[in-house]
């Protein structure tokens, strides 16, 4: 094999046979060329598998990055929901003892009672508003947790 031949086959690397290893072996000056060429293959595949790498971590990151904006976004309104919910309660309750109070003035007693009554009812009403408010975060925790996965 001559020099030529060699440079030839030198681009099909590693499918070569013998006789290239042969000629490798006995010109110096083909020997300092292969090693040229696999320099330059190797930093070009560095290259290469760095810039798929740095790709790829951009793509996760800005994933990543656009589901916790939208976690946020989506607990920022379901707090806006339930404490929307708990003033709605509130009014009402207030709303409700304000008839009552308006209705029956003549007998303070009855007032009394119902007031109680109605102040029992409404921190019951909280406390079940809680106990939703808590079953459903944690529901919603475990959804993402395992979205996440």
């Amino acid at each position: 094999m001559n020099c030529e031949e060699f440079r030839e086959k030198m681009f099909l690397y590693p499918e070569v046979d013998e006789d290239f290893f042969l000629h490798l072996q006995s010109c110096e000056e083909c020997k300092k060329e292969f090693d040229k060429f696999l320099q330059i293959e190797k930093i070009i595949k560095d290259k290469i598998y760095k810039e798929e790498i740095r790709k790829e971590w951009e793509r996760i990151s800005y994933d990543i990055l656009k589901r916790l904006r939208l976690e946020v976004i989506k607990r920022k309104i379901l707090t806006i929901f339930l404490i929307f919910l708990e003033l709605i309660f509130s009014f009402l309750f207030i709303f409700v003892v304000y008839r009552f109070l308006k209705v029956f003035s003549f007998d303070f007693s009855f007032i009394s009672l119902v007031f109680k009554g109605f102040l029992a009812l409404i921190s019951q009403l909280n406390s079940y508003l809680f106990l939703l408010t808590l079953i459903l975060f944690v529901f919603y925790t475990e959804f993402n947790k395992r979205s996440f996965r």
